[in-house]
């Protein structure tokens, strides 16, 4: 057990009573041993606690000591930690005394073979005199709590371990420790399980209980920060969006033309603002611009608008705050793709809005519209994904693939990479069903390609598979679905520019493809011509996720705690985490 006991004005001599020694070798009191000091003078006190290291010749001893602390007085509180030598001690019987850093020692051994010290200390410090006392003992030198930094939100809990350590630095299994949180309206710690309670900072302590002779109570501490809870997360091409508990919706990264839907066009924005103008259940982000809808189902566009993309009945404008989608519809969901948006109303009817052309927007036509038009074919849709394709920017290609309520994939839109899945490669203007017949319950659309999840767990992608974004050992595209390499158990799927990136049961995050800005999160960069990721490699940081989405070259994610964390491409900002013009190969908390 590791014990950290110091003085701040360290300076250790010990005097003994040589009179009436006792015959016979002194006690052995070589070793590492938990220090603990008190002391008092000119109306300040010190309390410090370390480790002793000693040796010994006979009745003769040296030794070192580390300690760390705090001093408090009028003059306010100082750290009082530092290390040094022991010098001039000695033994007689059970008595000792020895000198360290400027203050004089003297106490008694306790038993033989000893459990420890105790006696007093008299040291002048700037013409000051201080008194105290001070104790060896075998109980515990230190105590960590991991982690020691904690980012959680709301409701969310998380269990914290202490570790104690005697003064050689072994662990001390099965002590008992007191847990205590400083601030117990932001979070509450029972048993080592901090508990999320309100927004803000708070510390929570980990105190040892003293078992062993003299021994003292040891603390460590965890900095405790709660955020609101983040209930949804979205990746746009350059940017990121997320809601939190409260329904606040949130953006940032490429603020140009309005995107970020914060009122203006500030670029690039680092850290989460707010959403103007309206409560949010649900946000996605596109291309240029950005959707949502409120809990009450009306659905909300912002940024760029060029072919109607926003629903609002104009062509072109630049919207740097919501604004309402015409229709008056009750929307259930909304996506954001590359100049075009769909949407699927609480009653399962898909429509879609902006640019029509390689019929994207799935009504049958190639015509753009501003206002939504109900996608073709008389299909009720759990949910509609749209992808991104700016291979030909400013308008680009674009597709858009819908799950329906009954599990099945249907896509229309550009083709040309194959990314409808239905084994040709010609453009459809209205909704065709994937190839495979499989049961999906999720789908993603990327740039290019698409993924999904099967309701028995399994991944499958299709589409441009030049940089392994497809995930099954090849950077060949494939026209129909394709298992996933692996025989990883999925929840979630998110489709990005040239990367995927998955959620299994156990919530561990993999990705695969693309990697040159650190978008798959495994702590590295692909060099430029190396050869591309196939299959999915898991996330470091050994982190547990429930939701995540891909954007043009960075992943976002909300962790089991309820915060998000983000990687890879950073210089527009949309890793929101202050690392601006940067890139992370490995995740970053977002505050």
């Amino acid at each position: 057990m590791t014990r950290h006991i110091v003085v701040t004005l360290l300076g250790v001599v010990v005097s003994c009573k040589e009179s009436n020694a006792p015959s016979g070798p002194p006690p052995d009191v070589a070793g590492a041993w938990a220090f603990g000091q008190r002391l008092a003078g000119g109306g300040s006190t010190c309390a410090n606690h370390g480790t002793v290291i000693v040796s010994q010749n006979g009745s003769l001893f040296t030794g070192t000591y580390s300690q760390t602390g705090f001093c408090s007085g009028p003059g306010g509180t100082i750290d009082n930690s530092g290390s040094g030598d022991i010098t001039s001690g000695r033994l007689i019987g059970a008595a000792l005394q020895f000198s360290a850093g400027g203050c004089s020692y003297r106490g008694q051994v306790v038993a033989d073979p000893p459990d420890g010290a105790s006696g007093t200390v008299t040291c002048q410090i700037q013409s000051i005199n201080f008194s105290g006392t001070w104790h060896v003992s075998h109980g515990v030198a230190s105590v960590t709590v991991t982690p020691g930094d904690v980012f959680i939100g709301t409701q969310a809990t998380i269990p914290l371990t202490a570790t104690a350590y005697d003064a050689s630095g072994n662990v001390l299994a099965g002590r008992q420790v007191v847990w205590r949180s400083l601030q117990p309206a932001v979070a509450t710690a029972t048993n080592g399980t901090v508990l999320g309670v309100g927004v803000g900072l708070t510390t929570v302590t980990a105190t040892t209980v003293p078992v062993a002779p003299l021994e003292d109570s040891v603390t460590a501490v965890a900095n405790v920060r709660i955020l609101t809870r983040t209930i949804g997360i979205s990746a746009g091409w350059l940017h990121s969006c997320g809601v939190e508990a409260g329904n606040i919706g949130l953006c940032w990264g490429a603020g140009f033309d309005g995107r970020l839907g914060n009122g203006t066009t500030d670029h690039p924005v680092d850290h989460p603002r707010p959403v103007s103008t309206a409560a949010f259940a649900q946000i996605s982000g596109g291309f240029q611009h950005s959707c949502g809808t409120t809990p009450a189902g009306v659905a909300y566009c912002w940024g760029k608008e060029l072919v109607g993309e926003l629903g609002d009945g104009v062509s072109s404008a630049t919207r740097p705050a919501p604004v309402l989608v015409s229709g008056g519809l009750s929307f259930a969901a909304v996506s954001a793709g590359n100049n075009f948006s769909c949407g699927v109303t609480a009653a399962g009817v898909g429509y879609c809005w902006g640019a029509g052309t390689s019929g994207r927007l799935g009504t049958g036509g190639f015509a753009d519209d501003s206002t939504p038009a109900p996608v073709n074919g008389g299909l009720t849709f759990a949910m509609i994904t749209t992808g991104k394709d700016v291979e030909l920017a400013p308008i680009g290609n674009g597709f858009a693939c819908g799950l329906t309520t009954i599990g099945s994939a249907y896509c229309w839109g550009n083709n040309s990479h194959g990314e409808l899945g239905d084994s040709g490669s010609s453009s459809h203007s209205a909704p065709v069903p994937v190839a495979g017949g499989l049961t999906f319950a999720t789908l993603s659309a990327g740039y290019q390609h698409v993924c999904g999840v099967t309701t028995g767990g399994a991944a499958y992608c299709w589409g441009n598979g030049s940089s392994g974004q497809l995930g099954n050992g090849s950077a060949v595209g494939a026209n129909v679905p394709v298992p996933v390499s692996g025989g990883l158990q999925f929840t979630r799927i998110a489709a990005g520019g040239s990367h995927s990136c998955g959620v299994t049961t156990g919530g561990d995050a993999y990705c695969w493809g693309g990697n040159g800005l650190g978008q798959l999160g495994t702590g590295v960069f692909a060099p430029d011509f190396s050869p591309p990721q196939t299959t999915p490699v898991a996330v470091t940081g050994g982190l547990k996720f429930e939701q995540l989405a891909a954007g043009a070259a960075h992943t976002c994610a909300i962790s089991t705690r309820f915060v998000i964390y983000c990687w890879g491409r950073g210089i527009d900002g949309q890793l929101g985490s202050g690392l601006q013009n940067k890139a992370a190969p490995t995740p970053v908390f977002v505050p």
